[in-house]
């Protein structure tokens, strides 16, 4: 070999080729194994299918039928418990923990059937599920205990925790916000509250200050009370206020009950000075 000459082994251009060859290997190690891990991920009997192609830039899963009807049923399973997929009978897509789509709901000659039926990973658990309905745009929230059972169980029966949307949301349970202590309110919120209109809904109110018979308490018991206990009768004291709160429907119909009163008593009064202007007057005249 003439001296000037290099060998293969030790040329520029060699080095370059064992890059690529090295890194088309290893690309095609990386789909290889990413193949595997999928196949193993199926659903008991239900075989997955996947499309995968070293120039795709994510995986599609498709559905496991060309009927129209299906509207692209499909699933895919990671692991012993989550679950991602479209369903056969609407336009949503949902990612469930401890919930499979029984395939089967759908009919065995392409009938479409009538519900989207699941089935437990684990039959002592919960099932969970995240439903995304495209087509009004809204999430749910549903849920079912399976209480050992695996039988399959209808996605619209299971239970509406909470819904969001454009216009509304809901919540089945307690809200807290800036705290996870409800102490039993629907709504509990460790911080303020701006709005520009709250309304409150009440069993009754205080118009019954004016009904016949009712027992407007003396002013001198009034006086009393007020002696003795530092607050007016029917309100909450300090203490209670502190420890408690206030219910803003309740002390409103409370306040409004006293002026109420205060009307009826500034009424009395102006009767008996009413009263007692017409005995100056006649003694005047006298």
């Amino acid at each position: 070999m003439n001296k000037n000459q290099q060998s293969p082994s030790t040329s520029p251009g060699y080095f370059g080729e064992v890059k690529n060859q090295t890194l088309k290997s290893m690309n095609k190690i990386l789909v290889l194994s990413t193949a595997l891990c999928m196949i193993t991920l199926k659903a008991w009997s239900q075989s997955p299918i996947f499309n995968i192609d070293p120039g795709n830039k994510y995986i599609y899963y498709p559905e496991i039928t060309g009927d129209p009807d299906f509207k692209a049923v499909s699933q895919l399973r990671i692991g012993p418990y989550l679950t991602i997929g479209n369903l056969g009978l609407s336009n949503h897509s949902w990612i469930g923990s401890n919930v499979i789509l029984d395939y089967s709901s759908y009919g065995q000659d392409g009938s479409a059937g009538d519900k989207n039926l699941f089935v437990p990973a684990w039959a002592d658990g919960t099932g969970l599920i995240m439903d995304f309905n495209f087509a009004s745009g809204s999430i749910y929230g549903r849920t079912h205990r399976w209480d050992g059972s695996s039988a399959r169980y209808d996605l619209n029966n299971f239970d509406l925790a909470w819904m969001l949307g454009a216009n509304r949301s809901y919540f089945a349970g307690n809200l807290g916000i800036g705290t996870q202590n409800t102490s039993g309110y629907k709504l509990a919120v460790n911080g303020s509250i701006k709005a520009k209109e709250v309304n409150v809904t009440l069993d009754g109110w205080a118009d019954f200050v004016f009904a016949p018979g009712y027992a407007l308490p003396p002013l001198r018991e009034v006086e009393e009370f007020i002696q003795e206990e530092g607050h007016l009768p029917g309100i909450p004291s300090t203490p209670q206020v502190l420890e408690e709160g206030v219910d803003l429907g309740e002390m409103n119909a409370l306040l409004l009950q006293k002026v109420e009163e205060l009307t009826l008593y500034v009424i009395a009064l102006k009767k008996e000075i009413d009263v007692l202007k017409e005995r100056d007057t006649s003694k005047t005249e006298n």
